[in-house]
This record gives C-alpha cells, sequence and structure tokens, in this order.
C-alpha cells in the first residue's frame, strides 16, 4: 500500500509540473525579452551618431526575437525532459511494485494434540527473493482477566542471504513445537479459554536489490486462523517487560 500511494503521490507531482512548469519557464523569458526589446527601442531612439535608426531598429529586433525564441525552445525542452524523467522513474517504480518478490504466508497448521505448529512461507511474486530470514512470536496468554501475562516464545529461522525462493509451488516450512504444551493446554485453546497467537516477519530480499519486510499475525480460534491486525512492535514491548520481569525474579536483590 505504501508502494502504490508513493507511486500515486509522484504521478500527480508530475501532472502538477507538467500543467505550470512551462508557464513560469516562459515568465521569465517574456520579462527578459521585454526588457531587452525596451533597451533596444531606446537605443534605436537615443543613441547619437546612428544615421539609420530605423534599419538598426528593425535588424537588431529580428535577431533579438530569434534568440529569445530558441531560448524559450530550450527552457520548453529542459521541463519536457524533467517530467520525462520523472515520468520514468515512476513506470520503473511500478515495474518493481508489479514484479517484484512478496512473502505470503500459504498456510498455518496447528496439532492440538501434540502442540506442533507448521508454517508454510510462498513467494507469490514474480521473481525469486534474495536471501531470507524469517522471526517468530508465539504468544500465549489466558482469555481472562484481560490482564493476563503474555508468554513469548521467539525464534529464527535463517536460510542466509544466497537463499532463493523461487515463485510456484515450492514453499519455505517451519516446524515450531510450542513450548509448555500439554493436553490441558490444548483443551483451553480449543475452547478459547486461552489464546493462542503467530506473529511473522520475513525479511528477504525483492530481486531489485532492496530488502523488504513482511508481517502477519494470525489468531488461533475453532476451525482455523484468524488474521489479527499486526503489533510487531507491541510485541517487542511484550517481550521486553518479560525479559525484565525474568531478570527481576533472578536478581530480587
Amino acid at each position: 500500500m505504501t508502494e502504490e500511494s508513493n507511486a500515486a503521490q509522484n504521478t500527480e507531482k508530475t501532472n502538477s509540473g507538467q500543467g505550470d512548469g512551462p508557464r513560469g519557464y516562459l515568465r521569465g523569458v517574456c520579462i527578459g525579452g521585454a526588457w531587452a526589446f525596451i533597451g533596444l527601442l531606446l537605443t534605436a531612439v537615443f543613441w547619437p551618431n546612428l544615421t539609420e535608426r530605423t534599419k538598426f531598429f528593425t535588424g537588431n529586433l529580428l535577431n533579438l526575437v530569434i534568440a529569445f525564441s530558441v531560448i524559450a525552445q530550450v527552457m520548453i525542452y529542459r521541463k519536457q525532459w524533467r517530467v520525462m524523467e520523472r515520468q520514468s522513474k515512476i513506470m520503473d517504480r511500478s515495474l518493481v511494485i508489479g514484479t517484484r518478490a512478496y512473502i505470503a504466508i500459504h498456510s498455518v497448521m496447528f496439532d492440538l494434540k501434540t502442540g506442533f505448529l507448521v508454517i508454510e512461507l510462498e513467494n507469490i511474486g514474480k521473481v525469486p527473493t534474495k536471501g531470507l530470514s524469517v522471526l517468530i512470536h508465539v504468544l500465549q496468554a489466558m482469555a481472562s482477566p484481560p490482564d493476563a501475562p503474555v508468554t513469548v516464545q521467539k525464534l529464527k529461522h535463517d536460510w542466509g542471504e544466497d537463499m532463493e525462493l523461487y515463485p510456484g509451488q515450492f514453499r519455505a516450512r517451519i516446524y515450531i513445537l510450542v513450548e509448555n504444551f500439554d493436553k490441558e493446554q490444548g483443551h483451553l485453546i480449543l475452547t478459547m479459554k486461552k489464546t493462542l497467537a503467530v506473529g511473522v516477519q520475513a525479511i528477504y530480499g525483492d530481486g531489485f536489490g532492496e530488502t523488504r519486510p513482511s508481517n502477519f499475525r494470525f489468531r488461533y480460534a475453532p476451525g482455523g486462523w484468524i488474521p489479527v491486525p499486526i503489533s510487531w512492535e507491541k510485541e517487542q514491548e511484550v517481550m521486553k517487560n518479560q525479559a525484565a520481569a525474568d531478570k527481576a525474579k533472578e536478581n530480587p536483590n
């Protein structure tokens, strides 16, 4: 969404430049031409020792008109070149947006008996990724009270900078064993008495030299996973608070 809106803003700027630019450029040329005409006229009228004032005025007026016509044409060409350059950049940007690599979640599977969580990532773009690193947060909290403590399990899977995930049927699969899971925890999650959420942040090269993040978050519900608003910063804050609490327990003094 951000890239598309930026491209739209660039288009608007280009369009506005096409409407207002030539008028601004030609205004200066016209003002300069007017002053040059006045100077030529005053010279032809008041300069001493001119025997053929009319011939002097008409001859130099033609040269003056030609000179300022060339200047105006150069300014217009320069403005057109700038507009074309901006349009070329917008087209290049649109090409990247339309064809670059996009990492998406293909599926999230969870076994309530064993606590195994399987996440499948796929490239839905048109070019392969360059490198792939995935940060995963598995969050657990009792549904009530609302301020129940949240436990966060943090995992990272790094395939390296040479990893190329091609578009198509091939997918990157991640296996996770949820911590402190047993049948009782599975029953609490199934009955919605306990919340299980997964946050995924994939970082990868988009195939055009840029590093891109893709953020996702899901909450488990009977029958499947439900996408929820991304709150990656909030999860980072929860993890920091949890780390601080654990450190306080280790060093009570």
